[in-house]
């Protein structure tokens, strides 16, 4: 315990919030009541404005406006919820305007030196609190990692967080920064929070662990944070990927997809001619989208294939391309290895030979699918081009990634419960992963499958 002690009437309450968020939320305030001889029911919004003010010039919590939205939530939700809170009602302060985003140098040095030491210390050796050894992080999951929390800061200055005050990764994951922003990204979701605010709060705590600084409490509120969106993380597929799942197993829609890579060669060669940037560029799309149907592995393996060293020909020339990736390569550090067709591989062939030197533009790189900087095409922009040029042709529209769970479709549909083949061709590390992720497929096929049972009953009865 640190100042002044609750009053018995202080602590009474405060023992009857079960939530922890709300009781780290309300407990400074409470303390500084106690001190002040205020009652619980003499609280008002003019003694919240006090108390704020007093925290922001004694302590390094954070006092404006987000904090004062906050603890004036918690306090009302606990007078809906708890018998015996004080009648008192609140009012909410309105949102500040939303300023414009600065650019990362015009942040504090010292929160830029602070974010610069984290992700150097990511891409080195690490362990975690229990002593567990990590590899060091892949310079893409460091790049990454850059943008989430570039991104979050200029969030928070955008809704009124002063941009001097963030002087410290201390100061952006203060929990009242952190739970405004993480509100503001599920302004509008509903219910159901995305997987990016998911992902999102546990990487503030993981975060906050590593750099340290945190007392008990903070990190507490974090954790809470982090603790009631994960219990909204789909066991599953999402609906939307269920959705695909269903027209892949109900119609012969997939059939026209896998067709796809054979119509945009056809539109290349027609365009080669007269439009070889054009051509090129199809005939790339068709050999992404064949791959996909064939391999379907994760965009940021598809974008990253060299020659010579991820597809390749182990029987030597004219034999099949075998795409391949070694496990460092891989998110969950899994070899993968696909033995292509030869159908594929004639297609591949026609576009290394006759549209891919048009995109290298006098370049000598290895990329199978050159971008126009000469290094390898982004991934959210090649995905973008995948669906777009998948739904031109089939009407269905697909995402790269949506391309696994198609195969899976597929395999269980054809090979009910044969989850290992699904697990060897994603590339999955342990078996629980995919069962726990495709389990839900099997309703769909055994129901189907079920109602031909009753309809050949019918069937035998006209007979």
């Amino acid at each position: 315990m640190r100042g002044t002690p609750l009053t018995p009437a202080w602590a009474s309450l405060r023992d009857k919030i079960t939530d922890r968020g709300r009781r780290a939320r309300l407990y400074g305030l409470m303390r500084y009541a106690s001190a002040k001889g205020i009652a619980p029911g003499q609280i008002t919004d003019d003694v919240l404005c006090t108390y704020l003010a007093y925290r922001t010039e004694t302590t390094a919590r954070l006092g404006g406006p987000a904090a004062h939205r906050s603890t004036t939530r918690a306090w009302n939700e606990c007078r809906e919820h708890i018998l015996g809170w004080p009648a008192v009602h609140l009012s909410m302060p309105a949102l500040p305007s939303r300023l414009s985003a600065p650019t990362w140098g015009e942040f504090p040095q010292g929160l830029r030196d602070d974010v610069q030491a984290y992700l150097e210390g990511l891409a080195g050796t690490r362990r975690t609190a229990s002593g567990k050894k990590l590899r060091p992080a892949k310079s893409s999951t460091i790049a990454t990692r850059r943008r989430e929390i570039e991104a979050f800061a200029r969030r928070a200055v955008r809704m009124g967080f002063p941009l001097e005050d963030l002087t410290s990764l201390r100061a952006l994951l203060d929990a009242d920064v952190v739970e405004r922003v993480l509100d503001d990204y599920g302004h509008g979701t509903g219910d159901t929070p995305s997987i990016y605010m998911i992902e999102l709060a546990w990487k503030v705590l993981s975060i906050a662990r590593r750099v340290g600084g945190f007392d008990d409490l903070a990190l507490e509120r974090l954790d809470e944070m982090r603790f009631q969106l994960e219990e909204h993380r789909s066991e599953g597929m999402t609906e939307f990927n269920l959705a695909l799942v269903h027209k892949v197993l109900s119609s012969p829609i997939w059939d026209e997809v896998i067709r796809t890579p054979y119509r945009l060669i056809e539109e290349a060669r027609s365009l080669r001619d007269h439009a070889p940037v054009k051509a090129a560029l199809r005939a790339q799309l068709a050999v992404a989208v064949g791959l996909l149907t064939a391999a379907p592995v994760r965009c940021g393996n598809l974008v990253r294939i060299r020659l010579e060293e991820n597809l390749i020909r182990p029987g030597g020339p004219g034999t099949r391309y075998l795409l391949t990736f070694p496990k460092y390569d891989v998110k969950n550090r899994v070899k993968l290895e696909f033995k292509l067709s030869e159908r594929l591989t004639a297609l591949i062939d026609e576009y290394l030979h006759d549209h891919r030197p048009v995109l290298l533009r006098g370049q000598n790189e290895l990329w199978l699918f050159p971008g126009e900087s000469g290094s390898f095409k982004t991934p959210s922009m090649f995905s973008e081009q995948i669906t777009s040029a998948v739904e031109k042709a089939t009407g269905l529209r697909v995402r790269a990634h949506q391309f696994r769970h198609a195969a899976a479709a597929l395999i269980l549909k054809r090979e009910p419960g044969n989850y290992e083949f699904v697990r060897r061709i994603l590339g999955h590390k342990s078996l629980k992963t995919t069962i726990k992720f495709y389990i839900g497929l099997e309703s769909f096929t055994t129901t189907e499958r079920f109602g031909e049972i009753v309809d050949s009953h019918l069937d035998g009865e006209e007979e």
